[in-house]
């Protein structure tokens, strides 16, 4: 074969080989334009998805598949999940506008390690104080605890941990699993949102998230110093979902429990609750308002001495301070300690009357807030027993005294009033 024919045969398979090159890459770029999300679009879809998010962080690999009209974006796992033999990628739908996750298994796909854990259901706790409920799982040996009223905390960790910080031992933070927090919009925009940034001690970067389709912002934490039992470069996590009227704060105190936090926020599932079902209903003639209440305040010590509230409406008085209350004459004429509470986004001057006798403790509560233009006062009385005298005996003092400390009515009061409505 003459050096002049291989000469030609060469060229021939190179410019096929162009030819196909340039085919290809034209088809893939008309496939791309064919999509009706761009790839901008597809990895803000990806990074809003708590699915996706959950199995692992998303890298540059991004491709688009014209035939199922998805764009397929890989995701890098945390090391201690690289071993089920799984690359997932957050596969985006151009046609439904969401995200999922296409594990892509050499085997079997992982099983649900959340199956055999405890369900957490926060609608008996009025963690929240608008009509949103959650449920969410959590690891079999852990337990939880609430502490604080006003505003609740849920503490999830190791039962001895968790049995420790119900004695009041001291407990180090890194100790814990998670913390459960609820925020009104008042109260996160001007005590939380400010300490969510980069400081001296702290680098804080953040990214958006969902959980359970509640947008929210994850922030993580890397100490720069070591610091309150923090070594340098330990991290912390901490998700914030936005609610109607506030947020949802889960904290992650030890940064090695992330496989274990990432389970916990993929089994959230919030839910509307009814808080007013099975309320009373009340009409006032001489004010011309509409209420509902509840029957009692279903405790078991603490009894309703004065039930149903008493309401009375008085004009705006744009001079009322909270400290002035005592000149301010309630229904009753009583004065006591007073305070000016802060409670989804409501200001309330709270006035506590406490009266001793036969061995129990009487408290007038008054309740005073502005709403549609006018003070309202909310008055009712209330029994606590002697927990050492009445139930000393048979063991009950300690649930007694229990209920007697972390009681606060200040949410049945708020809803209560949530439900006022005045007549046209």
């Amino acid at each position: 074969m003459s050096k002049t024919l291989i000469a030609i045969i060469i060229i021939i398979i190179v410019a096929g080989l162009g030819y196909w090159i340039y085919q290809s890459r034209l088809t893939s770029e008309e496939e791309t334009k064919e999509s009706l999300l761009t790839k901008e679009e597809a990895l803000t879809i990806a990074e809003a998805s708590s699915d996706c998010s959950m199995a692992g962080v998303l890298i540059d690999e991004i491709n688009y598949n014209a035939n199922t009209k998805t764009w397929w974006i890989d995701l890098e796992r945390v090391p201690e999940l690289e071993k089920d033999g799984c690359s997932p990628a957050c596969v985006v739908s151009e046609e439904t506008k969401t995200a999922e996750v296409n594990w892509r298994c050499t085997g079997l796909l992982p099983k649900d390690e959340t199956a055999d854990w405890q369900t957490y259901n926060n609608g008996t706790l009025e963690l929240i104080s608008e009509k949103i409920g959650f449920t969410m799982k959590y690891p079999y040996d852990w337990d939880y605890t609430v502490i604080g009223t006003k505003s609740p905390m849920v503490f999830f960790g190791p039962k001895d941990i968790i049995k420790n910080l119900e004695a009041g031992e001291s407990t180090e933070d890194k100790s814990l699993g998670i913390m459960i927090s609820a925020y009104d919009q008042m109260l996160y925009d001007g005590g939380i949102l400010p300490y969510r940034k980069s400081n001296e001690y702290l680098s804080v970067t953040s990214a958006n998230i969902e959980v359970d389709g509640i947008q929210g912002i994850n922030y993580v934490y890397e100490r720069l110093v070591s610091r309150l039992g923090y070594q340098k470069e330990d991290k912390t996590i901490t998700v914030d979902l936005a609610l109607d009227n506030g947020y949802l704060s889960i904290h992650l105190f030890n940064y090695q429990n992330l496989d274990i936090f990432q389970k916990i926020l993929s089994t959230f599932k919030f839910f509307e609750i009814d808080v007013t079902a099975g309320w009373q209903f009340h009409r006032n003639e001489d004010y011309g308002f509409e209420m509902e209440y509840p029957t009692d305040f279903d405790k078991k010590y603490i009894r309703e001495q004065l039930w149903p509230p008493t309401i009375t409406v008085r004009s705006f008085d744009p001079s009322f301070f909270c400290e002035n209350l005592d000149n301010v004459k309630t229904p009753t004429g009583l004065e006591g300690k007073q305070e000016e509470v802060m409670f989804n986004n409501s200001k309330y001057c709270v006035l506590i009357v406490d009266e001793g006798t036969a061995g129990s403790i009487y408290s007038t509560y008054n309740y005073v807030v502005k709403k549609d233009d006018k003070h309202l006062t909310l008055e009712f009385v209330l029994r606590f027993p002697s927990c050492g005298g009445f139930y000393g005996i048979d063991n009950k003092m300690e649930e007694c005294e229990k209920e007697h400390d972390n009681f606060d009515p200040i949410n049945i009061v708020d809803q209560i009033l949530s439900t006022l409505k005045f007549s046209e």
